[in-house]
């Protein structure tokens, strides 16, 4: 039997789960979609990225492609007039998102105060994570953004179900016998933890930036590969704020070091994120301002390509595959191509699980794993037939 490795940062982090007074309640914030059908819509709403109290989920680079993003009350008005200047056509896909966020707040609330188990169809906090889990390789990672609770959920299920299922499932047993696993469930654990006692939506580290009022560092534009370039912000008030320098951030600093050292025993990592169903893989950088494209372009193409086709079935969903960059939005420092740039990781991928919003109920957990584990199973199946 190979081994799993469950790893867990432990970085200056208090480890409690407090549901403070404080919580940011988003009362009155909306979350918008537009579909921009010019060239000049989609710079128009890339215009709005220099506004660092717009949150953007998703951001197009190409006609006909979703943008999602979510709006304090104060910027309403102002936007939606910005966007029908523009002749957009805006969708309100929430209209009130303190509502979610006070609904899901009073059930974790009712189930902490019941005394409730570590439950696998639910989310958990840290705590409960890091206490209820005990060569050639795959590397999977979750939560390095505080409120994508979704996908260390997905994780623990796999881990559950390839614990629970090994010896008695032919296709587990051989998965589990044939490669190491390892797991990183929780990059961001302060971040993590600050999204269940303050602010739902809570993306960043919870490191301080000295000189500035504003706390954390998006960790997922922190690693040391393209660091600072497009789709990363010098200002530490942005969501998108790149750090002092290439793994300035404790938690990239370890992830990279182990990433190194496991490098050339591992096949691929998968690098899960919310929520926009895509499959992404290398590059997330531009060159000359056009989104760069690795020499195994085609190849990575076709496995998440499969790969996409696996989760499809699974629900008769709608996903998305392609670079980072061409799909999604331009990201430099990026996990997933430093592990395929430094960490010589050939097949790198980065999911963006099911949506729209990252809030999501419970009852989507199980959905997540069984999609997210065709695609993983297909995905492996896809690179061991390659020559």
């Amino acid at each position: 039997m190979k081994s799993f490795y469950l790893l867990f940062l432990i970085v200056n982090t208090v480890i409690t789960t407090d549901f403070s007074s404080n919580y940011k309640t988003y009362e009155g914030y909306k979350v918008l979609e537009v579909v921009p059908s010019t060239t000049e819509q989609v710079r128009a709403i890339e215009g709005l990225r220099r506004d660092n109290e717009i949150d953007f989920w998703t951001l197009t680079r190409k006609p006909g492609l979703p943008t999602r993003f979510m709006l304090p009350p104060n910027k309403i008005s102002r936007t939606t007039d910005y966007l029908k200047n523009y002749g957009i056509d805006i969708r309100i896909i929430n209209h009130n998102v303190g509502i979610q966020v006070a609904r899901e707040r009073q059930r974790l609330r009712s189930r902490e105060a019941s005394g409730m188990a570590f439950d696998l169809d639910d989310f958990n906090t840290y705590e409960d994570i890091s206490s209820g889990m005990a060569n050639g390789a795959y590397w999977i990672d979750s939560l390095i953004h505080a409120r994508e609770w979704l996908t260390g959920a997905t994780i623990l299920k796999i881990i559950d179900h390839f614990i629970t299922n090994y010896g008695t499932d032919q296709e587990v047993t051989d998965l589990v016998n044939k490669y190491d696993w390892h797991f990183l469930p929780v990059i961001n654990p302060d971040g993590y933890i600050y999204s269940w006692e303050t602010d739902r939506y809570w993306r960043k580290s919870r490191n301080i930036n000295e000189g500035s009022d504003c706390i954390g560092t998006d960790l997922n534009r922190n690693f040391d590969s393209h660091w600072s370039l497009d789709g990363t912000e010098p200002d530490p008030c942005s969501i998108n704020y790149h750090g002092t320098g290439p793994a300035s951030e404790p938690e990239i600093e370890v992830m990279q070091n182990e990433l190194l050292r496991l490098g050339p025993t591992l096949t691929g990592s998968v690098a899960m994120h919310t929520p926009a169903w895509m499959w992404l893989h290398s590059w997330g950088f531009t060159e000359d301002g056009s989104c760069a494209r690795p020499i195994d372009y085609d190849t990575l193409l076709s496995i998440a390509r499969e790969t996409v086709h696996a989760i499809e079935d699974t629900y008769n969903s709608d996903w998305t595959y392609g670079t980072i960059c061409d799909i999604f939005y331009p990201a430099s420092g990026t996990a997933c191509d430093f592990c395929k740039e430094k960490a010589s990781i050939v097949y790198s991928f980065t999911p963006e699980l099911r949506g729209p919003d990252h809030y999501v109920d419970p009852s989507e957990i199980d959905p997540s794993f069984q999609e997210i584990y065709n695609g993983l199973k297909t995905m492996i199946t896809e690179i061991e037939a390659l020559p």
